[in-house]
């Protein structure tokens, strides 16, 4: 029972089936690619995006450390300026040190990546240069190195003590006595002095002289003056060791001032790289995000497209081979059909010609017993001649009856070669003689060459050498009018018993084109010269002769032109009969 109805199969849609088939078939193929590069490469696309994303993270883990570190030193500075202690100095240096350490995190990226690199260019119109931001931070570390702490104070206040040692050891005391001498007088005149009260007493003094050493100078005077000098010396050498103190501490002032002032410009500096470096960060941060979001939502678009478009095909695809499959089965079930009537039809033409090869025997023995009784009963020449040809003719004929029927028994059987001992002059005068009158019956001039020896017995398959000559001269007469055909034979003895036979026939005849010299040994190739001629034929005949001559284990070749005739050269190798 069948199981589907060829008769519900609609074959005019099949082409349609097919190429959408093949259509379906190619669009999964475009989607796969898609699918894979989607996969492959927009999701690297992604963990790209992902890993600037969480680099941008660090980036802003930096820049929030670097703030901090910032307020930290400034908060230390605050504590210096106020207390002037060590602790405090070193802690303000070690936060400017990190917070360097973090802008070059940060500056590491930048030049690493492009695209942070525009967006900090963006925040500021100038670059911002990290040499610069370090070389404000190693100035103000070094001039804090000049700045008073608590630790060392002392020792710009310390007065140093005068070196009186030196001077007490310098003094050198000179002591004598002076007397005033009074004039000499007499008795009387000194008791009238004495009554008016005027009395000259001899006076005695009583000098010190001191000499003291200040360095290089040397003074001397009366004590009173060495006093003084030793006072004045000692106000001055302190007047001037309170004047240095003056002149080190307005110094230190300066120094502290230019330090608060180099801070400031730090200050300042810093702010504006953090406010940029966070802005830049931000922005930088928020564009990542929103391209991981959009590539994240295309990767995602494509994905789901390209499953529906392959769950789509997938049915177009099922359903095109359901349609073949049943169109498969319900074709199936017609060559099934087909194939029993071109057996019956096979076995119908071997029948018929089996029955025809068979029936013909029968008529060409007759005609070859008639041939033979009016050969022996006319004397002419002539007629001899042409019973010859047709006693030889049919007997061809019978030869290829007996093939035919051979065939049609078995259909698988190669062609092969029945050898006979045969004398070969002999046998190609047969055959030129029977073919004579065909070729002079176009008008054509028909030339034979036949250098062979009479003493050539050779042990082969003359039937298929008949074949060879009628086809190729056949052939030639058919496209030749008018013309010449010229035949040409030789043979060359070779080792082992051996001949080389070698044919050449040429014509004069319309010619074979180079596109059709191609094909010319092609099974039911006819040419493009078809039209011109009658009674082309099947194109079976070249074909058969290229077989016969590989039989022998020879050659075939042909050469032509257009309107300059055709030229056909074989060679057979022949065993010669022991």
């Amino acid at each position: 029972m069948k199981i589907y109805n060829i008769k519900n199969l609609d074959f005019k849609y099949r082409k349609i089936v097919h190429y959408t088939l093949l259509a379906s078939a190619f669009f999964l193929q475009i989607l796969l690619i898609i699918f894979f590069y989607n996969e492959i490469f927009n999701e690297a696309k992604l963990d790209k995006i992902e890993n600037e994303i969480a680099k941008s993270k660090n980036m802003k883990l930096h820049s929030r450390l670097a703030q901090l570190e910032f307020i930290n030193a400034q908060n230390n500075f605050q504590n210096f300026i106020i207390s002037k202690e060590d602790l405090s100095l070193q802690n303000y240096t070690s936060s400017l040190k990190q917070m360097i350490d973090s802008f070059d995190s940060i500056q590491s990226f930048s030049d690493s990546n492009a695209n942070f690199k525009n967006h900090v260019r963006t925040q500021n119109s100038s670059e911002i240069n990290d040499e610069k931001l370090r070389y404000k931070i190693d100035s103000l570390l070094n001039s804090q190195s000049l700045i008073p702490t608590a630790k060392n104070d002392l020792d710009f206040i310390t007065v140093n003590q005068y070196n009186y040692k030196n001077v007490l050891n310098s003094i050198d005391i000179e002591s004598y006595i002076l007397v005033d001498s009074v004039a000499r007088k007499g008795l009387f005149s000194r008791l009238g002095d004495a009554i008016s009260g005027k009395v000259d007493v001899q006076k005695e003094k009583l000098n010190v002289i001191v000499t003291m050493k200040y360095g290089k100078k040397v003074t001397k005077g009366n004590i009173e003056e060495q006093l003084a000098n030793a006072f004045k010396n000692t106000n001055n050498y302190y007047l001037d060791e309170f004047s240095n103190i003056k002149k080190n501490l307005l110094f230190i002032k300066d120094r502290e001032s230019a330090f608060i002032k180099k801070n400031l410009e730090l200050i300042l500096y810093c702010n504006s790289i953090l406010n940029n470096y966070e802005q830049a960060i931000n922005d930088f941060h928020s564009d990542l995000e929103n391209n991981f979001k959009n590539q994240y939502s295309t990767n995602k678009s494509i994905r789901n497209f390209s499953v529906i478009g392959l769950v789509v095909l997938m049915i177009l695809i099922s359903i095109a081979i359901l349609y073949l499959t049943r169109f498969a089965f319900d074709y199936e079930e017609k060559l099934k059909t087909a194939n029993l009537q071109i057996e019956q039809n096979l076995n119908f033409k071997n029948r018929v010609l089996g029955m025809l090869s068979h029936e013909l025997r029968s008529p060409l023995n007759i005609i070859t017993i008639f041939t033979n009784k009016i050969i022996k009963s006319t004397q002419d020449s002539s007629i001899k001649e042409s019973l010859n040809a047709i006693q030889f003719t049919s007997n061809s004929l019978l030869l290829q009856a007996n093939q035919i029927l051979e065939y049609t028994k078995d259909q698988d059987k190669k062609p092969e070669l029945k050898h006979k001992a045969f004398n070969l002059k002999n046998e190609l005068d047969h055959i030129f003689n029977a073919i004579k009158p065909y070729v002079e019956s176009k008008g054509n001039n028909f030339k034979i060459t036949n250098d062979i020896s009479d003493d050539y017995t050779v042990f082969t398959d003359n039937i298929k050498i008949h074949q060879l000559f009628l086809n190729i001269i056949g052939n030639a007469n058919k496209f030749t009018n008018n013309g010449i055909i010229e035949v040409t034979t030789q043979v060359k003895l070779l080792k082992d018993n051996k001949l080389d036979f070698i044919v050449d026939v040429k014509d004069t005849g319309i010619g074979i084109s180079k596109s059709d010299l191609k094909n010319i040994f092609n099974p039911y190739y006819q040419g493009i010269l078809s039209e011109e001629v009658e009674n082309l034929g099947a194109g079976l005949g070249l074909n058969l002769c290229k077989e016969i001559v590989e039989l022998f284990n020879g050659k075939i070749m042909i050469d032509s032109e257009v309107n300059k005739g055709t030229n056909v050269n074989f060679n057979l190798y022949l065993h010669l009969n022991k």
